[in-house]
């Protein structure tokens, strides 16, 4: 079974894109080039319209993306039985699997620099808070991608293309990107000083 092609396909089929978000799948967790650029069409049209995509709109906004890049894209839908969480159950099993493999060939890359040996204990606790913390985190990808990911995050920045939902502060929206789904807000300050009606912006922006 193609563990990305199947949940992409039963989010597409049952329009719950909302449980896959709120369980921190993000675009970069597919390994597929493809596959995540329809995921990426499903997230842009629900951050612009607040509802999931019909299969029309999806297959438009394919049609124009092989325009674009005048080829035809690898992802087919694909006909499944299986509950949308026990995809999303496998699709959080096989990113630990992936993430798992790049640390440890990372890692022994390390092993073979004797510079390094005084480290490799702290490298090795690297390793296991990357792996506890790779979904809902976004950080999923080579140890020796960040870079990319910094330069990704700069470019959504300066467009001002936030994945997270705006708070309507400017100057916090600018900060984090918005509120995400993995985040736990907290607002706290001393009686009468506006914590009602700041979580009302919040909600009204929202």
């Amino acid at each position: 079974m193609n563990v990305e092609q199947s949940l992409l396909s039963k989010i597409i089929q049952t329009g719950a894109i909302e449980e896959a978000i709120s369980r921190g799948i993000e675009p970069e967790h597919f390994e597929d080039e493809d596959t995540r650029a329809v995921y990426e069409i499903l997230l842009e049209h629900v951050r612009k319209f607040k509802v999931p995509p019909s299969f029309e709109a999806i297959q438009a906004e394919m049609q124009a993306l092989e325009k674009k890049q005048k080829r035809k894209l690898t992802f087919h839908l694909q006909a499944t039985e299986d509950a949308l969480g026990y995809l999303i159950d496998k699709f959080i099993g096989l990113i630990k699997y992936r993430t798992s493999v790049d640390s440890v060939r990372e890692f022994v890359k390390m092993t073979d620099d004797q510079d390094n040996w005084m480290d490799l204990d702290v490298q090795m606790l690297e390793i296991a808070r990357h792996l506890a913390m790779v979904v809902p985190s976004s950080q999923v990808a080579k140890l020796s991608d960040v870079q990319r990911r910094i330069e990704e995050y700069e470019r959504r920045k300066a467009e001002g293309n936030m994945w997270g939902i705006k708070t309507g502060i400017t100057t916090l929206d600018n900060l984090t990107m918005g509120l995400h789904p993995h985040e736990l807000a907290t607002i706290a300050d001393w009686m009468g000083l506006g914590k009602s009606t700041i979580a009302q912006v919040l909600l009204f922006n929202a």
